[in-house]
């Protein structure tokens, strides 16, 4: 197939329906979808593990396309909706093949950025009319999910060190960014003549948001951890003065934490570089 380019093709052999279009440009994202149900409980962080083998995987993309590549892309999606190619779970697949190199990582930075996927339509992919800030040219947005992944039984420790934040079995990360709430379990009021009353509910639980960037290599090991990563607690080590939940609680240290969410989306922000968002609970201190 051609250097730089995408192949979507209804066949593995080169008999079948095919359309050839250019690669996306940075700011396209991977969803993972973890079969992890999480339930907040008073004071506590449950959760139940459905199995990693109903995870799943989308990216959503957009391209900038000359009028040649929208019409191929155009009438692929015709000729897939009117021949169907329906796998055995009901879902409309054909298969992306993207050549050595192509820095599009279509099931995130753990997955690689060459090869064949096998995918589906996420949702009805759009056509833009044509530009007028660029002529001749139409955007185009898709969302795929991807089929079939086979993990990995182990990922190999990236030894550059970018920082003195640990995060689980990924070591030396920069320091996130984070957003720290406590949340108190207090009820407060004013009553009549205005004095003031407040009502202790229940032990206060602390929570905070991390935005976590960081190379390919390193995004692929925290992926890779993210998803596999169940039920347990995450040990965290930051450095002295980086107060991960706020200043009610140490500002450095060893702590254990929850995940919040059992999506997260990686962002392939630029050139070697990619962020991710990652909710956590407050689950004790060094032990």
């Amino acid at each position: 197939m051609s250097i730089g380019k995408i192949r979507f093709h209804t066949q593995l052999d080169n008999q079948g329906y095919e359309a050839i279009f250019s690669m996306p440009t940075y700011g396209y994202s991977v969803q993972l979808v973890k079969a992890v149900t999480i339930q907040r409980f008073t004071n506590n962080v449950g959760a139940f593990n459905n199995g990693e083998w109903d995870d799943y995987r989308t990216v959503d993309f957009s391209v900038l396309l000359p009028e040649s590549e929208v019409l191929q892309l155009a009438e692929f999606f015709k000729h897939l909706k009117n021949y169907g190619y329906v796998n055995e779970e009901g879902s409309q697949i054909f298969y992306m093949s993207i050549s050595s190199g192509s820095n599009f990582f279509p099931a995130g930075p753990d997955y690689g950025d060459s090869g064949r996927f096998t995918v589906s339509p996420a949702n009805n992919h759009s056509f833009s009319t044509m530009r007028t800030d660029y002529f001749g040219m139409f955007d185009c947005k898709l969302r795929l999910l991807i089929h079939g992944l086979q993990r990995p039984n182990s990922m190999t420790s990236i030894r550059e060190l970018h920082g003195s934040y640990d995060f689980g079995d990924v070591k030396g990360l920069r320091d996130p960014e984070r957003i720290a709430e406590q949340d108190y379990r207090t009820a407060r009021n004013i009553t009549i003549g205005g004095i003031p009353s407040h009502v202790q509910l229940n032990e206060s639980e602390f929570t905070t948001t991390i935005m976590q960037r960081t190379t390919t290599a390193k995004m692929a090991e925290l992926a890779y951890y993210l998803q596999k990563i169940r039920t347990d607690k995450i040990p965290v080590e930051t450095k002295k003065g980086y107060w991960l939940f706020g200043p009610d609680l140490p500002e450095s240290g060893r702590m254990f934490v929850k995940l919040l969410s059992n999506e997260f989306v990686f962002v392939h922000e630029g050139h070697d570089l990619w962020s991710v968002k990652i909710p956590l609970w407050y689950a004790g201190g060094e032990q």
